[in-house]
């Protein structure tokens, strides 16, 4: 499991593929849930947050404000159908405890 510290910037990524060829969803969104245990979900072409780094690979940019664990789910919908989970967490700085 990936640690960041407060304050940083998450970029998790997500690849598409049909095949073993990298492959553009017809819609990828990725729902995030903080530590609060609130969900927010970012869509690509709708979000500045969700962006698209080339054909079948995206990126989602989450800025760590909350210290604790925190879920992600991509889905992909259409041409390349697919799904994937993951958790990070994120410290608080040591300096300023």
């Amino acid at each position: 499991m990936a640690v960041y510290d407060i304050g940083d910037t998450a970029k998790m990524t997500c690849l598409f593929t049909v095949a073993g060829v990298l492959t553009d969803p017809t819609a990828v969104t990725c729902t995030v849930r903080f530590p609060t245990n609130v969900r927010t979900t970012y869509t690509y072409l709708t979000d500045a947050n969700l962006t698209k780094v080339a054909t079948g690979s995206f990126r989602c940019d989450i800025d760590l404000s909350q210290v604790g664990s925190y879920v992600y789910r991509w889905v992909g919908t259409g041409a390349a159908k697919g799904a994937e989970e993951g958790t990070f967490s994120v410290r608080d700085t040591a300096v300023l405890a």
